[in-house]
């Protein structure tokens, strides 16, 4: 599914799997808005607030604090507005920090190219990686939340 050829295929986090259980894993991850609500990008409405990657049990507890998003009034507006947010979780634990902030990068790529716009959580864009990079599939997998 991702051309590098390090793994056969991603392991998929369903809902029924406990935050606990993500206690030294890896991988890149994708942060919503839930409900019916949509942010307005310049290029049309979606949900995705943030894309990022690394340890997902230490960099979720992180996010899950309003506080970590001090500093970036768009989605602290939303926590304090009452919103919640979804993850979506896509675990890569043989890529090395460096390659999964490549794969970071992709995905910011492709979401500024169709919206016109980063997503409103993330400021930059990780350097890349020549030659890693993310297919279509993984794109549509971690991006549930497009349309």
């Amino acid at each position: 599914m991702i051309i590098s050829g390090k793994w056969q295929s991603p392991i998929l986090l369903s809902t029924s799997i406990s935050y606990a259980e993500l206690k030294g894993l890896c991988g890149l991850y994708c942060i919503a808005i839930s409900d019916n609500y949509y942010i307005e990008y310049p290029l049309g409405k979606n949900k995705i607030v943030y894309f990022g990657s690394g340890d997902l049990y230490s960099r979720l507890n992180a996010h899950s604090n309003p506080q970590s998003w001090t500093g970036n009034d768009e989605v602290h507006s939303l926590l304090e507005s009452g919103y919640f947010l979804e993850v979506s979780v896509m675990i890569l634990n043989e890529l090395s920090d460096e390659e999964l902030r490549s794969l970071e990068g992709d995905l910011i790529e492709e979401f500024e190219e169709r919206f016109g716009k980063k997503p409103i959580g993330n400021r930059q864009i990780p350097s890349k990686i020549e030659g890693l990079s993310l297919d279509q599939n993984c794109f549509k997998i971690i991006t549930k939340y497009t349309f």
